[in-house]
């Protein structure tokens, strides 16, 4: 399995995403190399409660923040009007 890359710094990346309007804050953050030019991020995203269509400009924002900033290119978000789980690597019910 690849690592994060040594040279991005992950409270740079959380603080990145939390800065953008209608995010209210993230969790579950994951990010590893997949070669050499692709690095892939998974997280959960907490917004106010609206229609998922409603999150596409957002989740467009988010990946060319991550992209232009971080060289993130590809991004996996996971949208939630709530924060779930008990700090565990998986959200429970």
């Amino acid at each position: 399995m690849n690592g994060t890359p040594k040279d991005l710094n992950l409270k740079e990346v959380t603080s990145e995403i939390e800065s953008i309007k209608g995010v209210k804050g993230i969790h579950y953050l994951h990010v590893w190399s997949m070669g050499e030019q692709s690095i892939a991020l998974t997280c959960h995203v907490v917004v106010p409660d609206q229609k998922i269509s409603a999150t596409e400009d957002l989740r467009q924002t988010i990946h060319t923040r991550l992209n232009n900033k971080f060289g993130i290119n590809h991004p996996v978000l996971q949208i939630e009007t709530k924060a779930c789980g008990q700090g565990t690597l998986l959200c429970q019910t």
